[in-house]
């Protein structure tokens, strides 16, 4: 059986390779097998986590950091019962988009501005 992978994916795939350490792209892939393929919801716990990934609680820990802070992942804390956790691939990927529109526009704008003055010279 072939699997396809549209280029949105791909896209998105090469990010977060570029973006994420093993052990983020690990909890990443663990989770997305574990998701709600509707919603993006995972049901799961840092002790869940550590049984299916054998890595330790911190670490866990560290990767769902780094997942959050690079937009793929929600989570919302609930006193006395088990975290939220809903991944949001789509999100990530319109993300990297503006922030690379930041990177990349601004030495375009300088170059055109450079290109105009030298005209402006002669």
């Amino acid at each position: 059986m072939r699997i396809g992978i549209t280029d949105e994916r791909k896209a998105l795939f090469f990010m977060l390779g570029q973006e994420l350490d093993a052990k983020a792209c690990k909890i990443l892939i663990v989770m997305i097998g574990m998701s709600d393929s509707e919603t993006g919801i995972v049901n799961t716990s840092l002790s869940d986590l550590h049984k299916k990934t054998k890595m330790a609680v911190t670490t866990i820990r560290r990767a769902l950091e780094n997942l959050k802070d690079i937009g793929v992942l929600e989570v919302s804390h609930h006193t006395g019962v088990e975290s939220e956790y809903r991944l949001i691939l789509a999100g990530a990927i319109q993300k990297r988009a503006n922030k690379m529109v930041e990177e990349y526009s601004q030495p375009i704008v300088s170059k055109q501005l450079l290109e105009m003055a030298k005209e402006f010279k002669e």
